[in-house]
């Protein structure tokens, strides 16, 4: 007999668990930034380098409700309209940052655009999701109970994105930062790619009955994809 569907996430539960989660992640950038603040540091620098780690944690915290609903689009098959939004986020983050070095304004002014982005992006992903995201009851012990999981998982993957920038800053100098930044995008890029093939053959392992097939198949995805 076919297996019984697994339940669908209760968004009314995880939206407020990744609002009470977003703040560890971000606590948690703004306090390892200050492990890397030099002792003769201008006033002006410090401001700099926390308006920055609040500009991206910003972002990162609209980026967890983006994935959320891009999500429930998956879920719906709606994958025409999960690339009609994602395009228009993107443009939309191309057109602000255009539009601020344009009238020649400060780098404050581009950080804070970039955060207002990803919030107007996970905006676009609501709206688009609304008619086919699963609604319940609130429960706080739920969105407690999903928030602290997202909330370390958000702080590890803030620490692990931003702490090479860190270094490279340090031993090869800030210029450095944004060749970094550009090899990022690129692995960001193939990552994307990565992700939908690794999703992929997790449906197709399902064909096969015996644990050992479904091993023999793991391992020969596994050497493949490494390569």
């Amino acid at each position: 007999c076919p297996h019984p569907a697994p339940p669908s996430p209760n968004t009314n539960s995880t939206e407020p668990s990744l609002l009470l989660s977003g703040h560890f992640p971000l606590v948690c950038a703004a306090s390892f930034a200050l492990l890397f603040i030099p002792d003769e540091a201008k006033d002006s620098a410090i401001f700099g380098l926390f308006f920055s780690v609040i500009a991206v944690g910003l972002y990162k915290w609209g980026d967890l409700y983006t994935e959320l609903y891009a999500g429930e689009l998956q879920l719906s098959m709606k994958t025409n309209k999960l690339l009609i939004v994602s395009s228009i986020s993107g443009v939309t983050l191309v057109f602000v940052s255009f539009v601020i070095a344009w009238l020649k304004l400060e780098f404050h002014f581009l950080l804070f655009g970039i955060a207002i982005s990803g919030l107007l992006s996970a905006l676009f992903f609501s709206y688009a999701s609304r008619a086919f995201r699963t609604q319940g009851i609130f429960e706080p012990k739920e969105a407690l109970r999903l928030g602290l999981p997202l909330g370390i998982a958000g702080a590890i993957g803030t620490l692990m994105s931003s702490t090479p920038q860190y270094f490279v800053a340090a031993s090869y100098g800030p210029e450095m930062v944004g060749i970094l930044a550009v090899v990022l995008y690129v692995f960001s890029l193939a990552d994307l790619f990565g992700g939908a093939y690794s999703q992929a053959w997790i449906h197709k392992i399902k064909e096969h009955s015996t644990p050992y097939q479904q091993l023999k198949y793991s391992v020969t995805v596994g050497m493949f994809s490494s390569l």
